[in-house]
């Protein structure tokens, strides 16, 4: 789980944020704070890392901010939706390539492979 949310800020923080190191420190430090928090706090606080800052400063000022943040997070790529639900799912775990270059999901049950993930150039793609 906490490889897999830290392929996340991988995958998040050099798109989103035109790879600011500064910013991407934050949003890694957010979703580490996130593996602590129970399922629905983790939720939020992982939709407030992918959120540009602006986003989230705009989602507080107009309230209902848990709604707000599941509704930008739907809007984000099918892909993105799919990693974020796994990313809940306690069955999942994830591996890295000692080149760092590959990340691959399992299912803990099983072992059977879910999919493969490969860094190229702008960021994490998935590959069926």
């Amino acid at each position: 789980m906490r490889a897999l949310i830290l392929l996340l800020g991988l995958i998040i923080a050099p798109t989103a944020l035109g790879d600011q190191t500064a910013d991407v420190k934050a949003i890694r430090l957010k979703l580490h704070t996130a593996l602590s928090l129970s399922t629905q706090q983790r939720h939020a606080e992982l939709f407030e890392a992918l959120a540009l800052p602006s986003e989230v400063k705009r989602l507080r000022e107009e309230g209902s901010y848990e709604q707000k943040l599941k509704k930008f997070a739907e809007k984000k790529q099918p892909a993105l939706q799919w990693l974020l639900r796994l990313m809940l799912d306690s069955r999942v775990r994830i591996e890295f390539a000692d080149d760092g270059q590959t990340a691959a999901f399992f299912l803990s049950e099983s072992g059977g492979r879910l999919a493969t993930m490969l860094r190229e150039e702008g960021g994490w793609y998935l590959r069926n």
